[in-house]
């Protein structure tokens, strides 16, 4: 069973890796995913060290095995909400909408961590394996279902305003997550928790938050900008340039005119690949306007 925690942990650490290493916006969501990346990993790597102490009862002492139970439930709570937060900025960039559900959900963290770390705790030995048990694993059950109903509330509620490619990761996040929960309350001696938390995080990250996907948008980012500097420059230049030769005309300046005229005729011919022929003669016709007013 440790095998499968270490292998999970391998599989976040070299996610954050390339996320942290990645070009990208520095946006809350991102931000936040970050955050995320790390608390999975502290997570991960609790869920290793309780899977061994509590499968080894006899020498471990009973305080440090309880300590490490209490961190490694609360560090789920923590991770939990930090989902609900990415999901509910996420849902904030597509509708504009406040976050109106953060004080509820930041109240039941509050409650959560106070309950996990007060609530008595103890351990059930069986064949195949042992788990902790008592009042303090209503902590994580209730955390799970709170904050899934959150998330799916979110869904649901602005479904049309959201993206197909977030629906999705958003709501394969949530059944991964829900059917992992499921099968962990029907079979305690299983610890598939960090399984789940693993698949959530990787529907996000291969989804939404790929390197390739984010440097995709930043280069159509800087491409949208470049093409609109090939707009607006040829004009800039055309039109002062113009507006100098009509004023070296009107003070009688022919050579300065004659040059001047060479080079509309130039930056005319670079602006008319970005505009129609009406817009080229009305841009004309308001420079030429003067010289006979």
């Amino acid at each position: 069973m440790l095998r499968m925690e270490i292998a999970l942990f391998l599989v976040v650490a070299f996610v954050a890796y390339m996320y942290f290493t990645a070009e990208k916006e520095h946006t809350a969501l991102h931000k936040t995913f970050l955050v995320l990346l790390v608390a999975v990993l502290v997570h991960l790597a609790l869920d290793g060290c309780t899977v061994y102490t509590v499968n080894h009862l006899d020498t471990v002492p009973m305080l440090l095995n309880g300590a490490l139970h209490r961190l490694f439930l609360g560090s789920m709570a923590a991770v939990i909400y930090l989902f609900y937060q990415y999901i509910a900025i996420l849902v904030q960039e597509e509708t504009g909408k406040p976050r109106q559900l953060d004080w509820p959900a930041k109240a039941f963290l509050v409650l959560a961590e106070l309950g996990n770390f007060l609530l008595p705790i103890s351990y059930t030995v069986t064949a195949e394996g042992n788990y902790s048990a008592g009042a303090y694993m209503l902590v994580p059950y209730a955390a799970v279902a709170f904050y899934l109903l959150l998330c799916a509330g979110l869904l649901v509620g602005n479904w049309k305003a959201i993206p197909g490619k977030k629906r999705s990761a958003i709501g394969a996040a949530l059944v991964i997550e829900f059917t992992v929960c499921v099968l962990q309350g029907l079979h305690h001696t299983w610890l598939i928790s960090g399984m789940g938390i693993t698949l959530m995080t990787l529907s996000f990250y291969l989804t939404l938050e790929n390197p390739e996907a984010l440097r995709a948008e930043l280069v159509e980012q800087k491409l949208s900008m470049l093409y609109l500097k090939s707009q607006v420059n040829p004009h800039f230049l055309y039109n002062t340039l113009d507006t100098i030769r009509i004023q070296a005309h009107l003070n009688g300046d022919k050579t300065v005119a004659s040059l001047l005229m060479r080079l509309v005729d130039f930056s005319s011919g670079s602006a008319s690949r970005w505009t129609d022929p009406w817009s080229r003669w009305t841009t004309r016709w308001s420079c030429w306007k003067p010289m006979w007013s």
